[in-house]
């Protein structure tokens, strides 16, 4: 039975495809890049199971190759699969990686079933990407205790809410099983890290000329407000 093509939903395979799998080089887990040819999700007949879980039997996803998956987690569990490991990447690691995953998808589907209002990605990608998806990527960072990659640590939806040196999130769960507290750094007040973990200090060498040139610049700026 094909997809109903003209009734375009909610697209957790788009998703997938342009912004997570991408990503999750960052742990190791490297899945083919099909940014640029994403997945399209549809409706099949009539709506009726819950449309709110990646289970639903009435979203179908078509990946550009034309192969059809049956629900979004089994179209997001197979791109899983068949990622490549890298070395580093433990049975437990890869484990805590697909709960991420899958909780970041689920919350995209709640969201537009709890509100009661449509969410078309189509329409409004760039809204749903730069806005939309960051906040639900720090609450499954910290639900599922994975440490925020690198790159994404001094992006201004995760810098005050990451250890800028570890990354690990604000409120998560930290390896030694104690909840994970952020400070600010005392010099230049712009970046936090965890309390008590020794991760400012160990970043201080990298962190130190960022430092003291905003430390500089607030001084300067100060000084001209008060000529004025």
């Amino acid at each position: 039975r094909e997809p109903d093509k003209s009734m375009v939903q909610n697209d957790i395979g788009m998703m997938f495809d342009r912004s997570i799998g991408p990503m999750l080089s960052q742990w190791n887990l490297f899945c083919e890049d099909w940014s640029s040819t994403p997945s399209l999700s549809y409706a099949v007949g009539l709506v009726t199971s819950d449309v709110s879980t990646l289970d639903s039997f009435d979203k179908w996803v078509q990946d550009h190759k034309g192969r059809i998956y049956k629900s979004a987690r089994e179209y997001v569990e197979a791109r899983l699969f068949k990622a490549r490991r890298g070395p580093d990447l433990s049975d437990d690691d890869f484990e805590t990686l697909k709960s991420f995953v899958l909780d970041l998808c689920q919350a995209q589907l709640m969201k537009e079933a709890t509100s009661g209002v449509h969410y078309d990605m189509h329409m409004d990608a760039d809204e749903f990407f730069n806005k939309k998806l960051p906040k639900r990527m720090r609450r499954a960072f910290r639900e599922n205790n994975v440490n925020v990659p690198e790159e994404m640590r001094s992006t201004p939806e995760m810098v005050q809410k990451c250890c800028a040196y570890c990354g690990a999130m604000d409120g998560s769960e930290g390896p030694d099983g104690t909840m994970v507290d952020l400070g600010k750094c005392t010099g230049c007040y712009s970046v936090r890290y965890c309390k008590g973990k020794g991760c400012q200090a160990a970043a201080w060498k990298t962190h130190k000329k960022e430092c003291k040139k905003i430390q500089r610049e607030r001084k300067a700026a100060a000084g001209a407000a008060d000529v004025e």
